[in-house]
């Protein structure tokens, strides 16, 4: 499917699918595959708290301050607390899809200025 035949939404979230895809080649390029990399270290909690996190977004849901990056510290804590490498991974795919959120978002606010 050519990506300017779908809903103009649709073609939004494909347009940055592309950026992320060409990112990642250039990080390839860069650095190397890096594939043996391990995905988190086991003795750094990173500052997240799965929980201080969730009371977070809860609190800014509540208080209708909810933002996008509230919610990506949500589930980059969700990631790093994980419990097995299935929940990890998909932490990690709901993680990545919050960040094409955000990116969404600024590009359509950026056009209304």
């Amino acid at each position: 499917m050519i990506v300017d035949e779908l809903p103009a939404s649709d073609r939004a979230t494909w347009r940055i699918l592309g950026e992320l895809a060409a990112e990642r080649v250039r990080q390839d390029f860069q650095h190397g595959k890096q594939s043996d990399l391990p995905i988190v270290r086991e003795d750094v909690s990173y500052g997240l708290s799965e929980r201080a996190e969730r009371a977070a977004y809860e609190r800014y849901r509540a208080d209708g301050r909810l933002s996008h990056m509230t919610i990506i510290m949500e589930e980059l804590a969700e990631c790093i607390h994980a419990p097995t490498e299935a929940d990890l991974r998909a932490e990690l795919i709901q993680c990545a899809a919050c960040f094409v959120k955000a990116i969404e978002a600024l590009d359509y606010q950026r056009s209304l200025k």
